[in-house]
């Protein structure tokens, strides 16, 4: 019984020992249950890493990048949706913006796919031809 508990080198919760397993299922039905609280629809939602957005910058100003607000998001899909965005590399984007990082200074922005952000300079989009 005691091997059960312990596993083959005596540590208690070794991996494939019965504890390590019944906490395995413990931990699984807390987060289940816990309610995440979701967040306001004017916060930056982003799915980076806090400690990737500290070390990205721009590839042009190499300025530090931070989470576009939603609301400038929105903005934004807007006139992708009217054909009216284009980025550095001249093409005119056609699928709208889950996410993106922008300059501190609010002058490029940057679209993030998947949790990846494109930070190529052809990628790149001016935020000058929102208010065009």
């Amino acid at each position: 019984m005691l091997h059960r508990l312990f596993g083959s080198t005596g540590r208690f919760g070794e991996p494939g020992s019965a504890h390590a397993a019944s906490v395995a299922v413990i931990r699984g039905a807390v987060r289940a249950t816990i309610q995440y609280p979701r967040p306001r629809r004017e916060e930056n939602v982003l799915s980076l890493d806090k400690r990737l957005l500290d070390i990205v910058c721009c590839p042009v100003t190499h300025s530090p990048l931070a989470p576009m607000q939603q609301s400038k998001l929105d903005e934004l899909n807007a006139l992708i949706a009217q054909a009216r965005i284009k980025n550095l590399g001249e093409e005119t984007l056609t699928e709208p913006l889950s996410e993106a990082l922008i300059t501190r200074d609010g002058k490029l922005a940057y679209p993030v796919r998947d949790g990846i952000p494109l930070l190529l300079e052809e990628c790149g989009i001016t935020m000058t031809q929102l208010e065009l």
